[in-house]
């Protein structure tokens, strides 16, 4: 994921906190909307999300954010 274009900055996290119930995190920043609009419909994105993500995934909480 770190290779498509617009994404600035890329983290696989493993969760430490015993304050929720997941193991891992992804962290990634985006210069603006745009950026992450063609990130999200990226062929290697959709395809992780397809392959991977779907099959693989039971629950995510995903946040999007702006900084204030």
């Amino acid at each position: 994921m770190a290779d498509i274009p617009g994404v600035e900055a890329y983290e696989q996290l493993r969760q430490t906190s015993a304050k929720n119930d997941f193991t891992f995190g992804f962290s990634m920043e985006f210069a603006d909307q745009a950026a992450y609009d063609g990130y999200n419909r990226h062929p290697v994105h959709t395809a992780f999300v397809a392959d991977r993500w779907v099959p693989e995934v039971a629950d995510f909480l995903e946040i999007d954010y702006v900084p204030l």
